[in-house]
């Protein structure tokens, strides 16, 4: 799957902007993001809680197709049996920050 690297400008409430978000500014920021963005939900575990639609019609996929399934799905199996691939939800897990590019 390749990425493209797109920079977008978000709108998010002032309070936000300020750190003094209350729970429904944290709902309006993931709600603009999600207007916006891909993006995909996953348990420690790499199972697949949901996604949004952005997400999903740019993999083809409908949420039924990918929910309660591991990220697996979306990675060459030469890289779901490396150490590293495991090592990575290991971390998550553990509540380490993980990022990959």
């Amino acid at each position: 799957m390749s990425r493209t690297n797109v920079k977008r400008k978000v709108a998010v409430p002032a309070a936000a902007a300020a750190g003094k978000q209350s729970g429904s500014d944290a709902a309006a920021i993931l709600e603009v993001f999600s207007r916006s963005q891909a993006i995909i939900e996953f348990a420690p575990d790499g199972t697949i809680l949901t996604a949004n639609q952005n997400f999903l019609s740019t993999l083809g996929y409908g949420l039924e197709e990918v929910q309660g399934r591991h990220h697996s799905m979306f990675v060459e199996p030469a890289q779901v049996s490396s150490p590293e691939y495991r090592e990575f939800w290991l971390k998550l897990a553990r509540g380490e920050y993980q990022a990959r590019t």
